[in-house]
């Protein structure tokens, strides 16, 4: 099961019977440069990768100052957005596929 776009109180997870191999969380229209995740979410996303294979992915991520901030919380995360791969034009997407 995947979690996309989470932005609760990561406990609230703890009583899903369910094993979780990804919770995604969007960091898009913050305007302060940071990952808006309260220190206790901070300290529960540590062991998730190494204790559970759960995979942390940070989608939205649009500064550099995102990219060291998600680094240091899940130094093993997956980081998608702007700042690392910006919008493509339909015509150059398709020529990006033809080579």
């Amino acid at each position: 099961m995947a979690i996309d776009g989470y932005q609760g109180d990561l406990k609230s997870l703890k009583g899903l019977p369910l094993l979780i191999d990804e919770v995604k969380f969007s960091v898009i229209g913050r305007t302060d440069n940071k990952i808006n995740l309260s220190p206790n979410n901070q300290i529960l996303i540590k062991p998730l990768p190494k204790n559970l294979n759960t995979r942390i992915v940070f989608s939205g991520v649009e500064s550099y100052q995102q990219v060291i901030q998600a680094q240091k919380i899940a130094p093993n995360s997956v980081i998608q957005g702007y700042y690392l791969a910006p919008q493509v034009s339909i015509n150059n997407a398709i020529s990006l596929q033809k080579k």
